[in-house]
């Protein structure tokens, strides 16, 4: 949960903050199993306190934008929806100070090989692309 992580495992759309997520689902995109196959979710109060509505990109803010009344920055950004207006498919949460977040619980979990969630079916499409496009490679050139 430190900012200063910000980008070391996905890009920084809303710059360097800890992003957040109010569905599970899209947190899960950017969790990665364990040897024993597990992934990790942790559930996280946070303050947003006084957030700045964002619809664009902005990736290289360290804090969120000035208040119009100059009294300083806001507290946190949300970045709005495309339905909403904004660029992201989910709502995030994006705060700049470690100080704005308080983990709960950690939640360990496994996907099921049953499993048609997004992330689970971009690793299952990506695999027979693979295995198509080198099978005919193989068929066309053999080594």
């Amino acid at each position: 949960l430190d900012p200063r992580n910000a980008g070391s495992n996905a890009g920084k759309l809303f710059g360097c903050g800890t992003y957040l997520a109010s569905l599970s689902s899209k947190s899960d995109i950017y969790t990665k199993p364990n040897e024993q196959g597990e992934r990790c979710l942790l559930v996280v109060r946070a303050c947003l306190g006084e957030p700045h509505m964002q619809n664009t990109p902005c990736r290289d803010i360290l804090k969120p934008p000035e208040r119009k009344d100059k009294r300083g920055p806001l507290s946190s950004v949300v970045a709005l929806t495309v339905t909403q207006g904004g660029c992201v498919e989910h709502p995030e949460y994006i705060v700049y100070n470690q100080a704005q977040t308080l983990p709960q619980f950690a939640i360990y979990y496994k996907h099921t090989e049953e499993c048609r969630c997004t992330h689970c079916w971009r690793e299952v499409e990506y695999l027979n692309i693979r295995t198509g496009n080198r099978t005919s490679k193989l068929l066309g050139h053999p080594e």
